[in-house]
């Protein structure tokens, strides 16, 4: 009864013979490798959905305004990576890299449907021309989450100089300054306020 689930809930999924596959040799990967990618699935389709009602309320000039700020925020970001690419940059699995968005180790940014890392986040590892996220970025995205902001206001929060830090949260970060742009995160958000 419990493959038959499996089977029926892998259908919904790409990978849904590889899944099947890894099923019969290691069950308890196959359920966590099931999780992760319904959890993927399921953040997907409700940023389609987030969208999709947000593009029906909003007329046409604020979808334009909208994308013409969001590709401001891009560029300023030094450009993003798609998953895939940033799987790359940072030589390790595409699901890994899935599972640093899922966990808010990365900030991701959805555009037309599509998962973006914003560039600004990594740094180089050692000289070794390999990526890694830039210590403290997490706490950033736990920060925004924990507000229910959206991961465009933590972008924008990143690049714009914050007054508590006198400067950008994004150089504030590079420097070492994790504790004091957290704060600074909780203040713009009002996390701390009664």
């Amino acid at each position: 009864m419990r493959r038959r689930a499996f089977a029926i809930v892998a259908r919904l999924l790409p990978n849904q013979e590889s899944l099947l596959l890894m099923l019969e040799q290691d069950q308890e990967r196959a359920i966590r490798e099931l999780t992760l990618e319904l959890e993927t699935l399921g953040q997907t389709m409700e940023a389609k959905a987030t969208q999709e009602l947000d593009g029906a309320e909003s007329t046409t000039e604020d979808q334009e305004r909208f994308a013409k700020l969001a590709n401001t925020l891009v560029c300023k970001a030094g450009g993003a990576f798609t998953l895939v690419e940033a799987a790359e940059a940072l030589q390790i699995s595409e699901r890994a890299m899935q599972q640093r968005l899922l966990a808010g180790m990365v900030l991701g940014v959805i555009l037309t449907c599509e998962t973006l890392l914003p560039k600004l986040q990594f740094t180089e590892a050692d000289g070794t021309g390999r990526l890694i996220a830039l210590h403290g970025i997490d706490r950033v995205v736990e920060s925004f989450h924990t507000a229910k902001a959206g991961s465009w206001s933590a972008l924008q929060f990143l690049l714009e100089p914050d007054p508590n830090l006198a400067t950008a949260p994004i150089e504030a970060l590079r420097t070492g300054q994790v504790a004091a742009v957290k704060h600074a995160a909780r203040a713009f958000l009002r996390l701390d306020e009664e």
